[in-house]
């Protein structure tokens, strides 16, 4: 969420966009619902020394059409992201390796899932949309927006889940009080989503 710019450039700071805005403020709505997620899949990178985000052949090493793809992305171990970076586009092909569940995104509420069989598909996208995808057997926990994350209440959560087979589909969320150095503590995980 970085801006990086010198004082010679253009001017933009997200206020200044006025005719995307609205799409500019869902999208930072997103963020903050996702920080429970995108907090404890950090926890889990740092504390286990495994990678926050991976190239799909680190997970899918078989899969030769896995290995090419260098423009996607898994966070964590239940979403992979396929941003779309090419200016003026409306859409992108995605590779997915295996079936996954799609979440086009236009605000935390405001969302279509469409179940995906594994590979190349072409998806149009509008500038106001987020595509995610829901690896199989992942639920990912969702909170209520919030102004900043101290207010971000962690125990109301909604979850986006693809259980396929229909078994449960738990998660194991890190949380703590966000000034503590004890990382390690047991009573910073919990399950949830099941």
């Amino acid at each position: 969420m970085r801006n990086h710019a010198d004082a010679e450039s253009r001017e933009q700071e997200f206020y200044r966009f006025t005719d995307v805005l609205p799409a500019i403020r869902n999208m930072l709505n997103l963020r903050y619902a996702l920080l429970p997620y995108l907090y404890s899949e950090f926890m889990k990178a740092a504390l286990e020394d495994a990678p926050y985000f991976r190239p799909l052949a680190f997970d899918y090493p078989a899969d030769p059409d896995a290995r090419e793809v260098d423009d996607q992305l898994l966070l964590g171990e239940g979403l992979m992201v396929a941003p779309i970076h090419t200016q003026n586009a409306h859409g992108r092909t995605v590779y997915l390796p295996e079936g996954m569940k799609m979440l086009r995104l236009r605000s935390v509420s405001d969302y279509d899932e469409e179940v995906l069989p594994a590979g190349r598909h072409y998806l149009p996208c509008e500038l106001g949309e987020v595509l995610l995808f829901i690896r199989p057997g992942h639920t990912v926990p969702v909170a209520q927006p919030a102004a900043n994350t101290a207010q971000l209440d962690d125990t109301a959560l909604t979850f986006w889940r693809f259980a396929p087979d229909g078994q449960p589909a738990p998660y194991r969320m890190y949380t703590d009080d966000g000034v503590t150095t004890d990382h390690n503590r047991p009573e910073h995980w919990r399950i949830v989503g099941q």
